[in-house]
């Protein structure tokens, strides 16, 4: 690892334990449960160990002088508030689902249409 210069490694390693929660079960990460792999230039690589659920996780990182970037992906911030806001998914749900879907006649294209 380069270790050229700590203060960008801790900073960052500070960020990913205040911001960033377990994706299997959101607990919260301690500095101990961070590991930098390796950096070159701004680019880091990073691995999480969730200490509730043993699940791993690989960070790709840049880190820049630009201020926090916008968030990426499908969701517009309205329907991430809606979704966070919501109970997680449970086997019920996929059991309902799975019921629904065994016993539908029609297409693809008619499933979709059904909910406009």
């Amino acid at each position: 690892m380069n270790d050229a210069n700590d203060e960008p490694e801790s900073t960052l390693i500070q960020y990913l334990v205040a911001t960033v929660g377990c994706a299997m079960c959101g607990a919260s990460y301690a500095a101990e449960d961070v590991k930098v792999l390796d950096h070159r230039g701004n680019a880091w690589i990073i691995i999480l160990a969730c200490p509730q659920c043993g699940t791993r996780g690989l960070v790709l990182a840049m880190v820049t002088n630009q201020g926090q970037p916008d968030r990426l992906g499908e969701l517009s911030a309205a329907e991430m508030e809606t979704f966070a806001n919501m109970p997680p998914l449970d086997g019920n749900d996929v059991l309902d689902w799975h019921m629904f879907l065994r016993d539908y006649e029609g297409d693809l294209a008619g499933l979709l249409e059904a909910d406009k």
